[in-house]
C-alpha cells in the first residue's frame, strides 16, 4: 500500500472485497526485540558514531549515549525519561487506525502464528504454503 496512491489506498482499505488482517506483536516481546537490534546492536557497530539513520541517533537529543544507556535496566530507566518516541519504539495501535478500517482477523504474532495463519487461510479457502522450519532468525539472531 506504500507504493499507491492515496484514494486508491483509502478505497482498499475500506472495500469488503479485500481482505483485512491485522498482524500484532505483543508489546514486551516488540520491546525486547528493538532493544536487541536498535540498541545493542547498533551499539556494537557504532565504533563511537551514532550515525544519523539509526534510532539510537534520535534519542541522542535527549541524553542517550551507547557507554550509559545500552543495558537493559538503565535503557528502561532512561527510556521512562523520553517525551517523545520514534517510531520503533513507538505505540504502534493508533498507526493502524484500528477504528477507522474493517478487518477480517486480528492476529498475535507469537509462538502459534503459522496455525494462526494456517487457520486463516482455511477460512478465507487460500492456500498456505508450509514453512520449513518452525522458527526463523531475526536480524538480532534471537529465535
Amino acid at each position: 500500500l506504500h507504493f499507491v496512491d492515496e484514494i486508491s489506498r483509502r478505497e482498499y482499505l475500506t472495500s469488503p472485497h479485500w481482505t483485512h488482517v491485522f498482524i500484532w506483536k505483543h508489546a514486551l516481546e516488540r520491546f525486547v526485540s528493538g532493544y536487541l537490534d536498535k540498541v545493542v546492536r547498533d551499539c556494537e557497530n557504532t565504533k563511537g558514531e551514532i550515525k544519523p539513520h539509526l534510532a539510537i541517533h534520535y534519542y541522542k537529543q535527549f541524553g542517550f549515549s551507547c557507554e550509559k544507556h545500552k543495558g537493559f535496566e538503565s535503557f528502561i530507566t532512561f527510556m521512562e525519561s523520553v517525551p517523545k518516541f520514534e517510531g520503533h519504539f513507538a505505540q504502534q495501535t493508533p498507526l493502524c487506525s484500528v477504528d477507522k478500517f474493517p478487518y477480517t482477523d486480528f492476529i498475535g504474532a507469537d509462538e502459534n502464528f503459522s496455525l494462526k495463519l494456517e487457520m486463516l487461510s482455511a477460512k478465507l479457502g487460500v492456500h498456505n504454503p508450509k514453512q520449513k522450519k518452525k522458527t526463523s532468525l531475526h536480524k538480532t539472531k534471537s529465535k
